[in-house]
């Protein structure tokens, strides 16, 4: 099936605070996907990161097939 949204060996910190470290999931084409978690473990952040918020230290976003560094 379709990948949406595929993220690759994220790896995000806050300074020195390590947030995720080689983060992997996708959505797939007519697929819905739920974040869930404790306060502070990083829902909003992957949230930040999709949106290029913020930057990943390291790994890749691509939406659609286009990594999200090339889009505008």
């Amino acid at each position: 099936m379709e990948k949406v949204i595929e993220c690759k060996n994220i790896t995000h910190y806050y300074g020195e605070k390590l947030i995720y470290e080689n983060l992997n999931f996708e959505v797939e084409k007519g697929k819905v996907l739920g974040l869930l978690g404790k306060n502070g473990t990083g829902k909003t952040t992957i949230i930040n990161l999709l949106m290029r918020f913020y930057d990943v230290n390291s790994g890749s976003i691509s939406v659609e097939g286009t990594d999200i560094r090339d889009m505008t």
